[in-house]
């Protein structure tokens, strides 16, 4: 009798290492993939809004200068939030201990990082960038002469954004796959 007492004692112990141990690998996932989910979801709303309203402006009789202005003032709003999320992505990968995250960190990263705009840094600082070399072309002697390169530059402008905003809805569609896999694995 003693030895079944003793039994059930280590098996109550062993349930609660067990639960203890969920409770942990939980209170991680809250505090390390969840908040980074949620921010990024916020920030990937913004994008799609900016970067409609992105080819509305360039749709309308705004020249890309003052285009290139707004752009500038509108992606300072949420750029806090973006370099937070990406600066604790890439410390959370780099801890061992969140092994069980990393294809989510990655995708997240490459939600920043994977667009048409490489080597530019972040999608709204590509675009930018983009515009403002065409900004600067606009300052040119060769640009001044030939007003019907406004119509063009504006089309290549719509055609970058449209394809930086394709990229970002594929990648967003990827973070979520990356966030469901550890829901579903919790």
């Amino acid at each position: 009798m003693k030895m079944i007492g003793s039994l059930i004692s280590l098996l109550d112990k062993l349930t609660e290492l067990v639960k203890h141990k969920k409770q942990i690998k939980d209170d991680r996932f809250k505090d390390l993939v969840k908040p980074i989910y949620e921010e990024l979801q916020k920030v990937h709303k913004d994008y799609v809004l900016f970067m409609e309203a992105s080819k509305a402006m360039l749709d309308s009789d705004l020249n890309v200068s003052e285009i290139s202005r707004k752009f500038m003032a509108d992606r300072l709003e949420q750029e806090a939030i973006r370099s937070s999320i990406i600066s604790m992505v890439r410390c959370f990968r780099e801890d061992h201990k969140n092994k069980q995250y990393s294809e989510f960190y990655e995708a997240v990263l490459h939600y920043f990082y994977g667009t048409d705009l490489r080597g530019r840094d972040t999608p709204s600082n590509g675009l930018l960038s983009e515009m403002q070399k065409w900004v600067n072309s606009e300052r040119t002697a060769e640009f001044a002469l030939s007003r019907t390169d406004n119509t063009q530059v504006r089309k290549i402008l719509e055609q970058i954004v449209s394809n930086v905003l394709g990229d970002l809805r594929n990648h967003w569609g990827e973070v979520s796959k990356e966030y469901a896999k550890l829901l579903t694995n919790k």
